[in-house]
């Protein structure tokens, strides 16, 4: 007998586990980086919706840029996951590189595997719903130490920026999607489970 809905277990079992809401995220990032600042928290927005397609328009730069980051990473200060959830369904992340040149991993594979991803494509309007959503959280007291006025405004549409010197050292790449077979097959080769 066939399955009325042909889904693969695995793929329902990853967004009962991985999907969260963005409030959540927020507190996670800003658990890890506690002297964020409202540019921090957009970049964060703007990653969760757009993901890396901005840097990989240019694919042979993101893996010099990788690489060359790769070499000023400093030795990690204990273990840390390397994978950051910065979406709530669960695709889109971080990879830190301190924890990846913990494990021991090959910077110049981790730069070709991540400069090949498919691009993520999503509208700017999902950027606006996000921020909307975050708002939210801190006017229903969801995330502290936000008032509504500190988040008032998003920047510019294909805006692009670093982050604060008040966030603290920050070395990563961005993963659009942790489920697509490419990237996932790489995760698993190199121990990292997302």
């Amino acid at each position: 007998m066939r399955p009325l809905i042909d889904i693969r277990v695995d793929s329902i079992l990853f967004a009962m586990f991985h999907r969260t809401d963005l409030n959540h995220i927020v507190k996670d990032e800003l658990r890890r980086h506690p002297r964020a600042t409202v540019r921090d928290l957009q970049k964060l927005v703007m990653q969760s919706a757009l993901g890396v397609d901005h840097l990989l328009a240019d694919r042979e730069r993101f893996r010099k840029g990788l690489l060359t980051e790769w070499r000023d990473v400093p030795v990690s200060t204990g273990p840390g996951d390397p994978i950051q959830i910065v979406d709530p369904d669960g695709r889109t992340a971080r990879l830190h590189l301190a924890p990846c040149r913990d494990l021991g991993l090959d910077p110049t594979e981790m730069a070709h595997v991540l400069s090949e991803q498919a691009l993520k494509c999503a509208p700017w309007s999902e950027v606006v719903k996000r921020w909307a959503q975050l708002v939210e959280g801190v006017i229903a007291g969801e995330i502290n130490g936000w008032c509504e006025d500190d988040l008032a405004a998003l920047p510019p549409e294909g805006s692009v920026f670093h982050h604060s010197v008040r966030y603290g050292f920050a070395a990563y790449r961005v993963i659009n999607d942790v489920r697509d077979p490419v990237i996932r097959r790489a995760l698993r080769a190199w121990g990292i489970s997302a």
